[in-house]
């Protein structure tokens, strides 16, 4: 979180877990909520439809890794570190089926 831009910058390792080598393409999401809150007030990166506080798989931050990738977002106006208390990362393939879903607890690192 840099407080003097008002900037909020998240990223998460999507890694390849095929032991024969192969290459894996599909598209990731990451949502951010907070549990006292209802899902309408959660966020999608990128900015993806949501369904009942999910993305609904068609779309999402590409990506195709032998080893593993980085995504990275940043998003303005977040300048409160308690808005968000959790971070859901979801990994699809190319079409669409649900391979990962992993809930975060969100770590901010105030600069």
């Amino acid at each position: 979180l840099d407080t003097y831009q008002n900037i909020l910058t998240l990223q998460y390792r999507v890694r390849n877990t095929n032991t024969d080598g192969t290459k894996v393409a599909g598209h990731t999401v990451l949502i951010l909520s907070n549990s006292e809150q209802d899902v309408s007030t959660r966020v999608a990166l990128p900015d993806v439809q949501l369904v009942d506080g999910r993305p609904t798989g068609d779309q999402g931050q590409p990506f195709r890794i032998a080893r593993f990738r980085v995504a990275k977002f940043t998003i303005e106006g977040y300048a409160e570190p308690d808005q968000f208390d959790t971070a859901t990362v979801f990994v699809y393939t190319r079409n669409g089926e649900l391979i990962l879903e992993k809930e975060f607890s969100i770590q901010i690192k105030v600069t």
